[in-house]
């Protein structure tokens, strides 16, 4: 793992220059690893001298802290690169979903969207990302109304399970508002993860609009059965009065035949 220099490598009894380095007339070599953040080898810097030369230690030094910086660089991008892996199955995760997600943080300023979001607010994600959360959500619903029903929401779920827990908001019926400034129905819960490193809230978004319109229609057809009963009764109230009169009328009708049939009957004196 330490840094190896070789005076002449074609007279070294351990390094065997290759028969390229022994036609290009190669002699001193030195070799730095490079190294993870475990301190083990992942390459090797090889440099070349066309003459022999005895150890050079500042040589060593700096190229040793050339090695170092390459390690952090590479460490850096395999981090980068791991990152971006799991952003990539996040994001892939997400927009398996069928509803919409939305993720802001404490600012309120979104930081993911998926798939189904962009269908349903007409935007696309890099447009959406950095924009507040009241872009696309009623006022009442910013950062710091959402963090405080948060904190209410760990509250209750850290007592009901005598312990910590994520804070569940459960879903409730809101307006939101589309790209286009068009604005809909919606059912929306929100989900708060606190931790050391970050704190988030998601937003699980439904669209209910072809429900509310279904609810609206039920609602129509509710007042004009209700309206029918009305007019409904009211006639039966009608025909009944007219059952009345009609009955009374056939009653008088016959105390004034019976009483014609009586006169005729008795003698005029």
């Amino acid at each position: 793992g330490a840094p190896l220099w070789v005076a002449d490598i074609l007279k070294d009894d351990v390094y065997r220059v290759p028969a390229e380095g022994v036609a290009l007339g190669l002699h001193a070599g030195l070799g730095v690893p490079i190294k993870d953040s475990q301190g083990e080898p992942i390459a090797i810097l090889l440099f070349f001298l066309e003459y022999s030369r005895r150890l050079d230690e500042r040589l060593v030094a700096v190229v040793s802290a050339v090695s170092d910086q390459l390690s952090n660089a590479f460490e850096r991008k395999l981090a980068a690169d791991a990152l971006a892996r799991e952003r990539s199955f996040l994001q892939a995760l997400v927009d398996s979903i069928q509803d919409a997600i939305v993720v802001f943080d404490t600012t309120g300023a979104i930081t993911l969207v998926n798939a189904a979001a962009e269908a349903m607010f007409g935007t696309k994600a890099a447009d959406a990302v950095g924009q507040p959360i009241t872009r696309f959500f009623p006022a009442g619903m910013s950062a710091e109304n959402v963090a405080a029903m948060c904190a209410t929401g760990a509250h209750e779920s850290a007592d009901s399970h005598n312990g910590a827990a994520p804070a569940v908001i459960h879903p409730q019926s809101l307006t939101a508002r589309r790209a286009n400034g068009d604005s809909f129905p919606i059912e929306a819960s929100i989900s708060c993860l606190y931790s050391s490193a970050a704190r988030t809230s998601t937003r699980i978004v439904r669209d209910i609009s072809d429900r509310v319109k279904h609810e609206e229609a039920l609602q129509r057809q509710a007042e004009s059965l209700a309206e029918s009963a009305k007019e409904l009764k009211q006639l039966n109230e009608e025909l009944h009065r007219r059952q009345l009169d009609l009955e009374r009328a056939m009653t008088a009708r016959s105390r004034f035949y019976a009483s014609m049939s009586h006169e005729l009957r008795t003698p005029i004196n």
